[in-house]
C-alpha cells in the first residue's frame, strides 16, 4: 500500500516530466566554438557555457588523438544529451547511440537534439546498463539520476521509478552492431556492472573507453575496480585523466 510521501513524489515526478516536454523556453548558447540551443528546463538548467564545459568538456580533452570521421559513439547516461549533442555538431559524420532510462532527461534528450538538428545522428534508448537484464529501482533528482543505493547522497529520498537495464553484450548482439569507436559513461556508481555486462564486446569490438569512476561505493570510489577489470579481464591500458576520476581506457592491438 502506497504512503502519502510516495503519493506526492510520484507526483512531482510526473509534474517534472510535463515540464520537461512541454516547456516553450529555449535559450542559445555554445560548447567551445559550437552553438547549441537548449530547452531551458526549471529544474535543471546547464546551460550556461561554463557549466557545460564542466559537464563535457573532459571527455574531448581525454582523447589523445580524434576519432575517425564516422565514428561510432555509445553515450551510457546521456542524460539531456550535452555530450551527444556536442559530439554530432563537431563531427556530423559520426553516428551516436544514446543511453537514458530516466524518462524526465530523456524527454530533454529528444528535444534537445531535434532543436539542434541531430536527432537524425543519434539513436536513443530507454534503458540502463547493468550485468544481466533485470528492472531496478531508479530516481531523478536534479541532474543526478541512480539506481537505487550506489549513490548515497540519494539514500535519503524515495526512488519511485523503475527502469529497465540490460547488457551491453546483449544489445550489441541483437542490434548487429559490427562498430563502436568509443563508450563514454557517466552512470552514477552502475559502472561497475556495466563494465561487468559489456566484457564480450570490449573483447570483440575494442572500443576506447572514458568512464566518470568518481563514485563512491562502499566507502570507497569505483576508479580502482573499474580499472582492476578493464586490465585483468580485457587487457586495456588506462589511465586517469588529470587525477579527476575520469577513466581513458585502450584497448589492446
Amino acid at each position: 500500500m502506497f504512503n502519502n510521501s510516495f503519493i506526492v513524489e510520484r507526483l512531482k515526478l510526473r509534474i517534472r516530466i510535463a515540464e520537461a516536454r512541454w516547456n516553450p523556453r529555449v535559450r542559445h548558447s555554445q560548447f567551445r566554438d559550437t552553438p547549441l540551443k537548449l530547452v531551458n528546463s526549471t529544474w535543471w538548467n546547464t546551460t550556461d557555457p561554463t557549466l557545460i564545459e564542466q559537464e563535457i568538456g573532459a571527455y574531448f580533452d581525454a582523447l589523445p588523438s580524434p576519432l575517425p570521421p564516422d565514428s561510432h559513439v555509445l553515450d551510457a547516461g546521456a542524460a539531456a544529451g550535452l555530450f551527444s549533442i556536442s559530439w554530432a555538431l563537431k563531427y556530423p559524420n559520426s553516428k551516436l547511440f544514446a543511453f537514458e532510462p530516466s524518462e524526465r532527461q530523456r524527454t530533454l534528450l529528444t528535444r534537445n537534439a531535434t532543436l539542434n538538428k541531430v536527432s537524425r545522428k543519434i539513436a536513443i534508448f530507454p534503458t540502463g546498463l547493468w550485468n544481466e537484464p533485470t528492472t531496478l529501482s531508479f530516481r531523478t533528482h536534479g541532474d543526478i539520476s541512480s539506481v537505487e543505493g550506489l549513490t548515497p547522497n540519494l539514500n535519503r529520498f524515495q526512488f519511485t521509478e523503475h527502469i529497465p537495464v540490460i547488457k551491453l553484450d546483449d544489445w550489441v548482439q541483437q542490434n548487429k552492431i559490427e562498430k563502436l569507436d568509443l563508450i563514454k559513461m557517466d552512470i552514477e556508481g552502475a559502472e561497475i556492472e556495466a563494465l561487468h555486462g559489456a566484457t564480450q564486446t570490449l573483447q570483440s569490438l575494442k572500443p576506447q573507453l572514458l568512464v566518470q569512476a568518481y563514485h563512491i561505493r562502499n566507502g570507497v570510489r569505483t576508479l580502482e575496480p573499474c580499472v582492476d577489470w578493464l586490465t585483468r579481464q580485457c587487457g586495456y591500458e588506462c589511465r586517469e585523466w588529470r587525477k579527476t576520476a575520469l577513466i581513458h581506457a585502450t584497448p589492446p592491438r
